[in-house]
Formats: C-alpha cells, sequence, structure tokens
C-alpha cells in the first residue's frame, strides 16, 4: 500500500513535472522503499533480495520464457485496447511521454530502472511478507493484483497484472530475483525499442 501511494503521489508528480527524469527519480524512491522496508523488518537483504548464478540451459529457458510473456503481454493489451476505452488513450500518452529523449535516457529510465527498483520492491520486500502463505498460487495472484494497480492504468491493468503474476511464478520457483529482473527488463526493452528507432511509439510495464 505504501508504494501505491508513493507512485500516486510522488511519482504522478514527479513524470508529470519532469518526464522521463521524474520516472527515473520514482524508480529510485521505489528502491529505497525497498531497501528501508527490509531495514526497518531487520530481515538481511539477501534473504530479501536472493542473487543465485543462471546455468546456460536456465537462461536458455528464461528466453523462450520472456518471448512467450511478451507474446501474452501483446494479447492481453489487444484485448483491453477492445474492452476499455480509456485503454487506447493511456497508451498514446505513454509513447508521447517517451518520445524525444536521448535513447540512453529512455533505456535506463524505462527499462533498467523498472527492472531493478520495481522487482526489488515486489518481488523482494512486499513478496517476502506472502511467503507465510502456503498456497504459491494464493501469493501468485495477490502480488499479480498488486502489480496491476501499482501502475496505476485502467487500460493496461488486464496485462501488468498478468505479468506481475508471471514474474512472481518465477520468483517463487527459482528463488532467485536475477529472473524477474532479467525478465522484466527484456519486457520492457522490447516495448521502447519502437521509441529507440521510430520516436512516438512505447509502451512499458
Amino acid at each position: 500500500l505504501v508504494s501505491i501511494v508513493v507512485a500516486a503521489c510522488c511519482g504522478t508528480y514527479l513524470q508529470r513535472m519532469w518526464g522521463l527524469y521524474g520516472l527515473v527519480a520514482t524508480e529510485l524512491i521505489l528502491l529505497a522503499t525497498a531497501l528501508l522496508t527490509a531495514f526497518a523488518h531487520k530481515t538481511p537483504l539477501k534473504d530479501v533480495f536472493p542473487v543465485k548464478p543462471i546455468s546456460a540451459g536456465e537462461a536458455t529457458g528464461l528466453i523462450f520464457f520472456i518471448l512467450g510473456g511478451y507474446l501474452m503481454n501483446i494479447v492481453l493489451l489487444g484485448i483491453s485496447l477492445r474492452l476499455i476505452s480509456s485503454a487506447s488513450g493511456e497508451t498514446s500518452y505513454i509513447s508521447a511521454f517517451m518520445s524525444g529523449y536521448d535513447p540512453v535516457l529512455l533505456t535506463v529510465s524505462a527499462a533498467v530502472l523498472p527492472a531493478l527498483c520495481e522487482e526489488a520492491l515486489e518481488r523482494g520486500a512486499v513478496m517476502k511478507h506472502f511467503r507465510s502463505i502456503k498456497r504459491d498460487w494464493v501469493i501468485v495472484i495477490i502480488m499479480g493484483l498488486f502489480f496491476g494497480l501499482f501502475h496505476l492504468s485502467p487500460g493496461r491493468f488486464l496485462n501488468t497484472a498478468c505479468l506481475g503474476a508471471l514474474l512472481t511464478y518465477m520468483m517463487l520457483k527459482k528463488d532467485n530475483i536475477l529472473y524477474p529482473v532479467i525478465f522484466h527488463f527484456a519486457n520492457n526493452l522490447i516495448s521502447i525499442l519502437p521509441s529507440l528507432f521510430c520516436p512516438g511509439d512505447a509502451v512499458s510495464e
């Protein structure tokens, strides 16, 4: 709940005032929130943000998972565009918001930082508090809904919620935050590629 309030109050204001620079500030605030949450609960960082090596075989599987997840994202966004009247306006706003920036800044602010900071908060600090729930599918649903609400976008709720559920599933199965971080980065990077080469056509999560 704290992270949603932070994103709604601070993040929205910062992004309206400073554009992508405001997005960078928002992501850093989310990372600070994740770290402060861990410190407040006196939880070792290695338990909140577990990192383990990824083998070549696992990396190959992750690539296919990323491609499948991105296709799912496209299908669900398409469904949202048909069912929710505000969806097309939201995606157009995001595309316009990301246009006209240096490609390096766009990549860092829309792909690198969301993958690191949002996953540190959601699959790290927030999800840690749900680990006591014995049924994984309950955690997947809760975190999926949280991720969807976190983006404050009714038109993209369906695809962001499902993406959050998928990221949570990966974290539960592997107990390695590198999996959702890499997946999140790749998903956003693919989404902003049009804006990197043809400014004005990107939608990141």
